[in-house]
């Protein structure tokens, strides 16, 4: 909570309605550190090692039991009061979001293009690009709209799983998806090996299945969809205009950069060279930062590669 309303504090947020939702929380996190420090106390007394320590300490466990029954009240208090403040969560957390991914709607129409058109057999289609491009980005908001127009059907593993074989899993993998039409999404496959572990559970049948992978490895894009006429799909690092939208939106939320600051940001999006990741990464150190002092922006900038390697953020 400290963490979060400190962030918070640098937003300078004027909406009437994120002010008191912040309050409320404020308020919350000063009763929780209040009763915790009550509790706490109340489990230090010292009462001595002697038989006379013992009576006082029975004497006054009977005492606190109607302190111990006060902060237990307490603690279920302030629990539907989070409840209750998390039911009102949704606008702020609108402000507060990861920002939408820029760049996207080129590359996502034309992998749809791929993965529906093609015919009724077994295609690939791979998503390739260095680390940091988006493409888990890309391959998840696929997969998300995909599940948004079907629905999902959840049926439990079948039994036995743990003790069989790879080529016994693999085998029932097979029969399992003979005469059904099938998505597969692998995300993050970096040698060929891998695919070739994988590709011959999939059967190559006439029901239109699709299996969509993302790689950093040229070369296993490429192999990957040789047998199955697939395609595959080279993502490029943004463009300078999209670089500067995605920062503002992460580090300004959406809102214009501060002219005092903007030579300072520019130079740290060039650092980024256009990959998502890393303007995302620089963006959420910057947004905890006091806009209105440029020391502490200026200090990011003399320390770029510190900063990110030093913040768990």
């Amino acid at each position: 909570m400290k963490v979060f309303l400190r962030i918070v504090d640098t937003l300078e947020d004027t909406d009437e309605d994120v002010k008191v939702w912040v309050k409320q929380i404020r308020e919350v996190a000063h009763d929780i550190e209040d009763v915790v420090d009550e509790f706490t106390l109340l489990l230090a007394h010292n009462h001595g090692d002697c038989f006379y320590g013992f009576l006082h300490k029975f004497s006054c466990c009977i005492k606190n039991i109607k302190a111990r029954y006060q902060i237990a009240y307490q603690i279920q208090g302030i629990n539907t009061r989070i409840n209750n403040i998390c039911q009102g969560h949704q606008r702020l957390l609108r402000k507060l979001r990861l920002p939408e991914q820029v760049g996207i709607d080129e590359p996502k129409k034309k992998l749809v293009g791929w993965l529906v058109e093609g015919g009724l057999g077994r295609k690939v289609v791979s998503l390739a690009g260095i680390g940091g491009l988006g493409k888990t980005t890309l391959a998840k908001q696929f997969l998300d709209m995909v599940q948004q127009l079907f629905r999902a059907i959840r049926k439990p593993d079948p039994k036995g799983l743990d003790g069989m074989t790879i080529d016994c899993l693999k085998t029932m993998i097979n029969y399992f998806l003979q005469e059904r039409r099938y998505l597969i999404v692998l995300d993050d496959v970096w040698h060929i090996n891998e695919w070739d572990a994988i590709k011959y559970a999939l059967p190559t049948n006439d029901y239109g299945s699709r299996v969509m992978l993302t790689t950093r490895n040229a070369y296993l894009a490429f192999s990957s969809g040789i047998k199955s006429k697939g395609r595959v799909y080279n993502l490029e690092p943004l463009k300078q205009e999209e670089s500067w939208t995605l920062f503002c939106r992460t580090t300004f939320y959406g809102n214009s950069c501060p002219p005092h600051l903007e030579e300072i940001c520019r130079y740290l999006l060039k650092k980024c060279e256009g990959l998502p990741l890393a303007i995302v990464a620089i963006g959420g150190v910057l947004a905890a930062k006091d806009k209105r002092r440029i020391d502490e922006w200026e200090m990011v900038r003399r320390s770029f590669g510190a900063e990110i390697e030093g913040n768990d953020n």
